[in-house]
């Protein structure tokens, strides 16, 4: 039985598990549906999760961008690491969960994979006009940030 999670679905019937699914291919780069979740997204949390408006943004959008690389990602050979894109052994493979593997000795391997989609992910995004809140990354992000003048 597939549930509705707004415009993703969960597949319950694959072998592996629950698998996130994207929006029908029609409306993959619809910039309404991707807008409309990321204010889903960030008055969910800030509703129901209490955080402040401007830490839900963040977080809603840092949950679209993951939504967006599982939608669009470019799929990496198994024997290849997502991160330094060497070789890697099973033995010393992390299996994350958009299917890419990252060397699992340190984080260096899973911290460069994800500095190289969500930049993407968020260009990606903002191509669509959807603006990113605040500064990203910055310390701004848990506060009110001040209004350029």
């Amino acid at each position: 039985m597939a549930t509705v999670v707004s415009f993703f679905q969960i597949n319950t019937y694959d072998q592996g598990g629950p698998q996130l699914l994207t929006p029908a291919d029609a409306s993959r780069l619809d910039p309404t549906i991707w807008s409309d979740l990321y204010e889903e997204r960030a008055a969910h949390r800030q509703f129901d999760g209490g955080y402040p408006r401007v830490e839900a943004e963040l977080l809603a959008w840092r949950e679209i961008e993951w939504r967006w690389h599982f939608a669009h990602r470019e799929p990496v050979p198994a024997e290849v690491c997502a991160g330094c894109g060497q070789l890697i052994g099973a033995d010393e493979a992390l299996d994350l969960i958009d299917g890419a593997r990252v060397h699992m000795k340190g984080h260096r391997c899973r911290i460069a994979y994800e500095q190289r989609w969500r930049p993407a992910a968020s260009s990606a995004l903002v191509a669509l006009g959807l603006q990113p809140p605040g500064p990203i990354g910055s310390r701004c992000a848990r506060q009110v940030c001040p209004t350029p003048s």
